[in-house]
């Protein structure tokens, strides 16, 4: 094979391909150009890198309002007297002052202490099985104008220890191999 020249039978190869039929006229087309499998313009691979930064950038502003509107604060009543974060909904912890329980009528009223403050809690519906006085609580509500906490939920802080029928400890709980 011969510097120029065309392997033996590719002049018919080349003719049967472009459609020639004459005998001896030999047609030779020119290679495609390179293309590498996976390769993209540099413009294309900038525009899927902006328009993928533009859609996050879209789904973080919309959700970050979101977000801030489902968080509640939590507030001692310390924090929440001076604060006056009057008909935002926050949450206010503290310890529920023995003696301040009082439930009629579907409404439970206590109030709630830290070291130096007392809140007020107004709560209509039925406290939490475990509720009592002297127990560390947290009510999600609003503060009124008049300094009464509305509350519209009650968690209850509760041992972390079982107590079963007849206040009988539980046993230990053994390994998930059950031995």
């Amino acid at each position: 094979m011969g510097v120029g020249r065309l392997p033996a039978g590719s002049d018919r190869l080349a003719r049967v391909r472009d459609g020639h039929k004459a005998a001896g006229r030999r047609s030779v087309t020119s290679p495609a150009p390179a293309v590498r499998p996976g390769h993209r313009e540099p413009n294309t691979r900038l525009r899927l890198a902006l328009v993928v930064l533009a859609a996050l950038g879209a789904v973080g502003v919309l959700s970050v309002p979101a977000l801030d509107d489902s968080i509640v604060y939590y507030r001692t009543p310390t924090e929440l007297l001076r604060l006056e974060e009057t008909g935002k909904r926050v949450r206010v912890g503290g310890l529920v002052e023995p003696g301040s329980v009082v439930e009629r009528d579907g409404l439970l009223t206590f109030t709630i202490i830290d070291d130096t403050s007392r809140i007020r809690v107004r709560y209509s519906g039925r406290a939490p099985g475990v509720f009592q006085a002297g127990q560390d609580t947290l009510v999600e509500g609003t503060l009124g104008t008049t300094g009464m906490f509305h509350g519209e939920h009650i968690m209850v802080k509760h041992a972390e220890t079982y107590r079963g029928p007849g206040g009988r400890e539980a046993p230990p709980t053994r390994g998930r191999g059950g031995g």
